[in-house]
Formats: C-alpha cells, sequence, structure tokens
C-alpha cells in the first residue's frame, strides 16, 4: 500500500478542520467565562465576599504561625508533634486555598481576555465585521 499526499490531503485537512473547530469552542468557552467572572466583580457583593474570604484566610494563617511558634519554642515528640504538623498543614492548605479562591477570579477574567484577543486574530475581515 503506498502512501501519497494526494491521497490523505482530504484526510488531513478534515483533521485540521477538526482541531481548529475545538479549538475555537474552547476558545469560545474561555471567553464566555472570563465574561462571567467580570459581571460577578462587578456586583456589589463582590467585595463583600472578598473581604470574607480574606478574614478566613488570616484566620488560617495565625492558626499556621501559631503552630509553627510551638513548634519552635515547644519539645513536640511522638502525638503531640504529628498533631501539630498536621495541624500546620491543614492550617496552611485552608489560608493557601482561600487566597486562590479570589485569584482564580482573575485568572479566569485574564484568560477570557487572551482567548478573545486569539480569536479576534483568527477571524477574517469578513467574520470581524459581521461583529
Amino acid at each position: 500500500m503506498s502512501w501519497s499526499l494526494e491521497e490523505q490531503a482530504p484526510d488531513i485537512l478534515a483533521e485540521m478542520r477538526k482541531a481548529r473547530a475545538v479549538t475555537e469552542f474552547h476558545l469560545k468557552a474561555t471567553v464566555a467565562e472570563g465574561i462571567k467572572a467580570s459581571e460577578l466583580i462587578a456586583d456589589d457583593r463582590w467585595a463583600g465576599f472578598v473581604r470574607h474570604v480574606e478574614a478566613m484566610a488570616e484566620v488560617h494563617e495565625k492558626v499556621r504561625d501559631g503552630v509553627d511558634a510551638r513548634l519552635i519554642r515547644d519539645i513536640l515528640t511522638g502525638d503531640a508533634y504529628i498533631k501539630a504538623k498536621y495541624d500546620r498543614a491543614t492550617a496552611a492548605g485552608a489560608a493557601w486555598a482561600y487566597r486562590n479562591v479570589i485569584q482564580l477570579i482573575e485568572v479566569l477574567i485574564r484568560d477570557g481576555q487572551s482567548a478573545a484577543a486569539e480569536l479576534a486574530g483568527n477571524l477574517t475581515n469578513e467574520e470581524k465585521r459581521s461583529l
């Protein structure tokens, strides 16, 4: 069986079109999520949510810092040491998660803007005029 570009070209072009359509679908979905995130932060209640999340992060950071101080100050052995390390990891993980909740919205907005720019760059002049 021989392989020639002329024989395979229609299949290759079809796969390229499919890949382009999938990419365009994902870019449009990313733009939509970025728009939703922008609308979310425009809501008056967003600032209250951010204050609450930041307060929760600070609580867990204080717990983490307290455990750190205890680990430095006290000589812990056995179960007390394991519990302190567990408490520290739990508090640090919770603080990290709360901080990232706020950053997630910023990432969604930034990714949406990037996807919109990429979509705009991929549009033909005729498609741009139809927008």
